[in-house]
């Protein structure tokens, strides 16, 4: 017979894997992706050939017998694919289903041994709060895919929820250290938070019945042993200990790097993702109170930060590199919830909610959305069409660095960046006074929150009555298109056309790769000409000046595609 706690961790198992299942069964197959590719080709790899080379003859021939296209590039390179070896034989024989269920029905399982053992906060709310993550940006999505992170999430789903509890027998004990050991193997980003859970292993286990200072010297000599053989796994596959990154790591660049990863409209988590402020909060309340467990999240987290900021997600769904530490917000907005109290919460908790659950309907039906988000914020570009044209945060987010070599003026830092940062963490503050002492205080910052995010919607779109359009042609035969304005303003950037004018990656077929702007000031001088890259949304690099008139041409010598006639907006 089966206990209580099992049938209750067997019924929350079906319930949330469940609703991930028809979640993902209606959003239909994501398109292959990204670093998707070099998975795929591993993991067959590894099961057809023993190594990660595939013949090519051969990877055709594999992919046309699982209906793909036969075109899928082959691909090996510096990514970690220890988890492709264990999907090796699912992704063989089944094909990228196979691989992306498998991924699936574990996170399912990792979450439910969360919900059913995780210590703190134990009830309905640990159990509501896991599913809105799981339904949800960025779980929702990679739950579904090949990546890596969403392995590494599971892993932390089960080490919280083991570290969470007063006392493990000798056992649990070295299953949490052959997990937290293998993190790094997983993904490199997991290395500084995998060496922080196993010294916390080492001082939770004295605590325990039956530790030996003979199991301190196993567990130190497995580390030890685990160290030696990462150091050679990942010279055989980077080439060094060290991997590469988009960005070299500098002071100077932190915040913006940052910034990218919380606001941007590409890879925002905070954008698509607002209730993970209840986690950053909860983590914050933690640390006042001094609860040991949450110190050791929050900087779990911390150390996390510090290690991804510096890549890009490139051709990925929003959110990405969060996907890893996504368990310890969940952790955080427990906190959080538990220490908070009244109305109060509710009036934060049900916009922010409200906020997330809006892209999780969107990606339902329109997925490719947040993959192209790469060229202007796309997805929310859609809600703003589908909600009357009013509300649109994709407007007022930053300008993602990605982008920085093909901008004329990049800044570090951003004053934007830094005017985002001063918002989050009033925003952050707010929930702490809300969780803690100051709830009468905090109330009214909420107020005042929800004016200035209202605001900040409205009056960064501008009223077409304020303009008036109007296209010529060139001497090329290419379009101009002009903006006498009725009254001066600070233009800080356009958007050219919707998601529905151009999808897949369409955007050079349908505008110009790049764009040439001019401008008249309020004193009549004259601005430009400035280069800009085609994308959907653009920034301007003269937001400081007010302008009389703006024009917009193409750059490119060759003949009109018609982007003049889509829906141009100045903001």
């Amino acid at each position: 017979m089966l206990s209580n706690q099992s049938k209750v961790g067997w019924y929350v198992w079906l319930l949330l894997t469940g609703i991930s299942l028809a979640l993902h069964f209606l959003t239909g197959e994501l398109i292959l992706t990204g670093d998707e590719v070099r998975y795929l080709f591993a993991g067959v790899s590894i099961w057809l050939s023993g190594d990660l080379a595939l013949p090519s003859q051969a990877w055709t021939d594999w992919q046309l017998g699982h209906g793909l296209s036969g075109n899928i590039p082959s691909g090996s390179g510096i990514h970690s694919v220890v988890h492709m070896g264990i999907l090796s034989p699912l992704v063989a024989f089944l094909g990228l289903p196979g691989g992306r269920y498998a991924s699936l029905l574990f996170c399912g399982f990792a979450s439910t041994y969360f919900v059913v053992n995780y210590q703190y906060g134990k009830g309905r709310d640990v159990f509501v709060w896991t599913l809105l993550y799981l339904a949800s940006m960025p779980l929702l999505a990679y739950m579904s895919l090949l990546y890596a992170e969403i392995w590494l999430a599971s892993f932390l789903f089960i080490v919280m929820a083991k570290l969470s509890k007063k006392q493990l027998s000798v056992i649990e004990i070295y299953l949490v250290a052959a997990l937290i050991m293998a993190m790094p193997f997983i993904h490199i980003r997991a290395s500084l938070v995998a060496l922080l859970c196993f010294v916390y292993l080492l001082a939770f286990a004295s605590s325990n019945p039956g530790w030996l200072i003979k199991h301190y010297i196993v567990l130190l000599a497995s580390a030890l042993f685990s160290l030696v053989l990462f150091g050679a796994y990942q010279k055989i596959i980077a080439g060094g200990l060290t991997a590469a990154a988009t960005f070299s790591p500098a002071f100077d660049i932190f915040i913006d790097r940052l910034a990218v990863q919380l606001f941007s409209y590409r890879h925002g988590l905070l954008l698509y993702s607002p209730i993970a402020l209840c986690g950053f909060a909860g983590l914050i309340v933690g640390m006042v109170r001094r609860d040991r467990f949450v110190i050791f999240l929050l900087l779990c987290l911390l150390l996390y930060v510090v290690s991804f900021v510096w890549g890009t997600a490139s051709e990925s769904y929003t959110a990405r590199f969060w996907v890893f530490v996504t368990p310890i917000l969940i952790a955080g907005s427990i906190y959080w919830w538990r220490s908070s109290f009244g109305i109060l919460r509710w009036l934060i908790v049900l916009p922010l909610v409200s906020w997330t659950l809006i892209n999780t309907i969107l990606f339902e039906f329109q997925s490719h959305s947040f993959l192209e988000n790469r060229f202007g914020s796309v997805s929310w570009d859609a809600i703003y069409y589908y909600t009357g044209k009013w509300f649109h945060p994709g407007l007022i987010a930053i300008t993602d660095p990605f982008d920085a070599p093909f901008t004329s003026q990049p800044e570090y830092p951003s004053p934007q960046n830094v005017v985002y940062f001063i918002f989050m963490i009033v925003m952050a503050m707010v929930l702490v006074g809300v969780g803690g002492s100051l709830a009468r205080l905090s109330g009214m910052s909420v107020l005042l929150m929800y004016l200035y995010v209202g605001a900040s919607c409205v009056i960064n779109e501008y009223d077409p009555a304020l303009y008036v359009k109007t296209i010529q042609k060139d001497d090329r035969g290419n379009s101009v298109v002009s903006f006498n304005l009725s009254n001066p303003l600070c233009v800080s950037g356009f958007k050219v056309g919707r998601y529905a004018d151009a999808p897949l990656w369409g955007v050079q077929k349908q505008y110009p790769k790049s764009f040439v702007i001019t401008a008249i000031d309020y004193a009549g001088n004259s601005i430009g000409p400035l280069v800009v890259p085609g994308l959907q949304l653009l920034r301007i690099p003269i937001n400081d000046r007010k302008l009389r008139q703006i024009n917009i041409a193409s750059h490119d010598d060759q003949s009109d595609s018609g982007w003049a006639e889509f829906d141009i907006r100045l903001f």
